[in-house]
């Protein structure tokens, strides 16, 4: 929301920040809630790539007054319903090549660091396949496949289908999907890493190296490359952006809007707005917009940095700034930093050991995969550093193991604390027949368990050379938990049944979060 203020010389703005307006190649806001779909579809990112193209076999697509609620950026009266219809709506020409050709270049997503495509999806269906909800150039990205309650993805230059994730999620609701490639070689071209969200939460990410753009067009209800892409069910503001978006800037929001006031106070400004707990908060300032550019990058006004929340409204008084030029002000909103983080690339006091009924010759050991087939590939892939925790980090784990791995201590002790939730990445390769993990709760002073298991009889078989984050594990701490200075323990046993080792079990970026 907008409002400003004139106070003397000084014209004060307040501004919901969307860090990505300036980098938005292509966003439909669909203008209506009723009627047949016509074309052309008006690109509200104002780079002009209109939906021109509409084919449909017998019956056309039509508008509804279904949309989602929990949206931020967004300008759609309406969602578009492809349900029983044969049918899609496209781009003139395709999304860039090496040559340059289609609405974006190679060369521009190479030099923005990749590009993040986003939809709202409802109701796909579940008798037949529901296909690709929206595609660029002759890759889809943002599919469902199945039987509409997993998301897939396809890359269209041979008619592969890579199975990322079997990750469900409620068809009968609104769904935010986004997909984020990144990469970091312009002269090749033809590299990314590739991280899928549901709803704003990580469920996937890898590493693929493929020449992603083809020459077709860019498509929503439908792929320009499969005959069988033609999606069925609703969709809802399709967003294609320069640059590889994290979350707090997509068009799925977890919490309402917030309004900034500024107010006069003498010598003084008194600021005001809406907070969110778990939420922190930046107050950035800029005489000259068009050149600070991205306003979530603006300047900070000194000393207003991570400042809490202070649910329901926080408030702050600074002295008024010297000077008659019109200054403007904008809050940003991020998540408070973990309780506890640990990505492994330092000693921060882990301990390890073995239980009395420990014979083999497993150890848990802090250190990058081995190359060699055990473990997770040594690619930590996006978001993770070279550094983790395993069993063996260049051996299989042996017969008889009974290991234990301890974190430091972590202070659950703060007044207020309602709960806390355990989140981390990790891999586990066992013989499904009597190996496992499990998690448990310690308090410190006396490594007494607190509580039940945070997890137990975890094992899998992921495979040598899987792709970090191979699987994302979160879950609540027990309440027991609260009010104590815990320490958690990882313990990895193995039986001698089977007669065969596996790769056994490796983590990282463990971090506890506090509500």
């Amino acid at each position: 929301m907008k409002r400003s203020l004139d106070i003397a010389l000084l014209t004060l703005s307040a501004f919901l920040v969307n860090p990505v307006t300036a980098q938005t190649a292509l966003q439909y806001g669909f203008d209506s809630s009723t009627g047949d779909v016509t074309v052309p579809i008006n690109d509200d990112s104002g780079t002009g790539n209109h939906g021109t193209n509409l084919v449909h076999s017998t019956t056309a697509p039509i508008y509804s007054s279904d949309i989602p609620t929990n949206t931020q950026f967004v300008s759609g009266v309406g969602s578009i319903d492809f349900s029983g219809t044969i049918a899609g709506i496209s781009t003139a020409s395709s999304l860039g090549v090496g040559s340059g050709q289609g609405i974006i270049s190679a060369t521009d997503v190479f030099n923005a660091g990749g590009i993040t495509m986003e939809i709202w999806i409802k109701n796909p269906s579940t008798t037949t396949n529901p296909g690709i909800a929206v595609s660029i150039g002759g890759m889809s990205v943002l599919g469902v496949t199945g039987d509409g309650n997993n998301i897939g993805f396809f890359r269209g230059d041979d008619s592969t289908v890579i199975d990322w994730t079997t990750t469900e999620f409620d068809g009968d609701e609104w769904n935010h999907l986004a997909v984020v490639l990144t990469t970091s070689d312009p002269a090749a071209e033809n590299y990314s890493d590739i991280s899928a969200y549901l709803n704003g939460e990580l469920i996937h990410s890898a590493a693929h190296t493929f020449p992603w753009f083809l020459t077709r067009a860019t498509s929503v209800g439908n792929h320009q490359y499969a005959d069988w892409g033609n999606y069925n069910g609703l969709v809802y503001e399709p967003r294609i952006s320069l640059g590889a978006l994290s979350p707090e800037a997509f068009t799925f929001s977890t919490g309402p809007a917030i309004e900034l006031i500024i107010e006069s106070n003498g010598a003084d400004l008194d600021f005001s707005w809406n907070s969110q707990e778990g939420k922190v908060y930046d107050l950035r300032n800029s005489i000259d917009p068009e050149a600070d550019g991205d306003p979530a990058t603006w300047p900070l006004v000194v000393g207003q940095e991570g400042i809490a929340a202070d649910p329901a409204t926080n408030t702050l008084t600074i002295t008024r700034p010297e000077g008659s030029a019109p200054r403007f002000y904008v809050i940003r909103e991020y998540d408070a930093p973990p309780l506890f983080f640990d990505n492994f690339d330092t000693d921060q006091g882990w301990t390890t050991g073995a239980n009395v009924a420990d014979t083999g010759t497993a150890v848990w050991a802090r250190s990058a995969p081995a190359a060699d087939g055990f473990g997770p590939d040594t690619d930590a892939g996006p978001g993770l550093t070279t550094n983790c925790f395993g069993t063996n980090t260049a051996a299989l784990y042996g017969f008889n193991t009974d290991i234990y791995l301890r974190s430091p201590e972590i202070d659950l002790t703060a007044e207020g604390l309602t709960g806390a939730t355990l989140t981390m990445a990790h891999f586990i390769d066992t013989d499904l027949a009597g190996d496992y993990g499990s998690i448990r709760v310690l308090r410190s002073s006396d490594l007494m368990q607190l509580g039940a298991d945070v997890a137990n009889n975890l094992e899998g078989v992921h495979g040598d050379n899987a792709v970090w984050p191979v699987s994302l594990f979160s879950e609540p701490l027990p309440q027991e938990a609260l009010g104590e200075v815990i320490v958690l323990e990882f313990q990895f046993t193995a039986d001698n049944g089977g007669g065969i080792n596996y790769d056994g079990w490796y983590i990282d970026n463990v971090t506890v979060t506090v509500e």
